[in-house]
């Protein structure tokens, strides 16, 4: 298991309305709800942090940008609730925190999702220099990283090189949760993770030539672990995993589960490995029996969510 782990990518809040549907509008043909209450939780980045504190008992450090906002101080209290140091955030004067607010029902059925995000999204020089002098101070205190990248601006290329530089050159495990359009940066990762619908959409940016069908999963992920020579790890819902390492794959089934929001399996996947310091199919069996218990939790997480 892993001793502590730095997560660095883009932090957000996670707003629950909770209201129930009431009528039809005379206005439109919309439902109008009352709102019962309004509760809120820490969101990428910051989901994966609390996950490894509760759902593990780790300790860990957990580095990104924020606005200087009512978002951040949401947040802040959120970490805090969650056993999580706030002091690595970096606040951004130009940004505003990332929130994702959902509207669900009774019986925990998302209505509607609503995002906020930033205007600007590349950070000012002086932010992004700071952020990396703190994540220069954290290679030595912890020995496991998390990328946790959204494409919300936090993962810079800059960033990136600097901290999977670090955290290489220091032989520690790397765990990237990533974005297509930025595959490319992931190089020197231990292990990539990316759902399918992303998995596809990066070999069509950077596998042109080799032809995928559409089916033979096994085979696309061995096509982005060539171009990226890192473990690739696909993630296929209810079909379950296919994990490329070296000359080799493993699939993975899914546990079946019958719900329709699947939020938080994916940050649980990141969360369960990057605990584990390491990746091999009974890890991955874990991680997909920690998955399932999230999803069945309409993404709650490994730990249960305190209103804030």
């Amino acid at each position: 298991m892993s001793q502590s782990i730095c997560i660095f990518g883009d932090v957000m809040l996670d707003v629950y309305v909770h209201c129930n549907p009431d009528r039809v509008s005379s206005e439109a043909p919309v439902i109008i709800a009352r709102e019962v209450e309004r509760s809120y939780a820490p969101g990428g980045a910051a989901n994966v942090a609390a996950s490894l504190t509760e759902g593990f008992g780790l300790p860990v450090k957990l580095a990104g940008f924020v606005g200087d906002d009512q978002g951040k101080a949401r947040l802040v209290q959120c970490l805090i609730a969650h056993g999580i140091d706030p002091d690595n955030l970096v606040t951004v004067d130009s940004w505003r925190t990332i929130e994702k607010t959902r509207f669900v029902d009774g019986l925990h059925r998302q209505m509607l999702r609503v995002d906020t995000e930033n205007p600007v999204t590349q950070p000012d020089p002086q932010a992004e220099n700071l952020l990396g002098v703190r994540l220069s101070h954290l290679v030595n205190i912890c020995d496991t990283l998390i990328i946790s990248d959204y494409a919300k601006g936090t993962c810079t290329p800059r960033l990136m090189r600097t901290v999977l530089g670090l955290f290489r050159e220091a032989g520690k495990f790397i765990v990237a949760n990533g974005k297509p359009q930025n595959f490319s940066m992931y190089a020197g990762a231990s292990v990539l993770i990316l759902n399918y619908s992303e998995a596809v959409q990066a070999h069509k940016l950077y596998c042109q030539g080799e032809p995928y069908n559409g089916t033979d999963f096994v085979s696309l992920a061995g096509m982005l672990h060539k171009r990226l020579e890192s473990d690739i790890l696909i993630t296929m819902g209810d079909k379950g995993m296919v994990w490329w390492s070296g000359n080799d794959f493993r699939v993975v089934p899914a546990i079946p589960v019958d719900v329709a929001d699947v939020t938080g399996a994916g940050d649980t996947v990141t969360a369960t490995i990057a605990a584990h310091g390491g990746i091999n199919p009974e890890i991955l069996e874990q991680a997909a029996i920690n998955a399932a218990e999230v999803v069945g939790q309409h993404g709650s997480s490994l730990r249960q969510r305190r209103p804030q």
